[in-house]
């Protein structure tokens, strides 16, 4: 199985705490931010595991700019079957 792991986790986080309107003057540890995090973690683990990239997208209307952003969680934010794949 494949999974989003603590690092990213946090990376979400810190993304969400960068780039989304409703968590723009909070914490990267703020519960809220953690549940969103976790919440698009199942998401990108969703995603990993019908042969897609470690990618989430957080819709125009919610970013800064209006438009839509992707992201890509770095290598070292999944696991595969408990082992890391950096």
């Amino acid at each position: 199985m494949i999974e989003v792991n603590h690092k990213g986790i946090d990376e979400i986080c810190e993304i969400l705490v960068a780039r989304h309107k409703s968590f723009a003057d909070t914490d990267a540890a703020d519960r809220d931010v953690v549940a969103a995090a976790h919440e698009i973690a199942n998401d990108v683990e969703y995603q990993l595991s019908i042969g897609n990239g470690a990618m989430f997208e957080i819709r125009g209307f919610y970013t800064h700019t209006g438009n839509p952003q992707e992201f890509e969680l770095s290598p070292a934010c999944v696991n595969n079957s408990g082992e890391c794949l950096v």
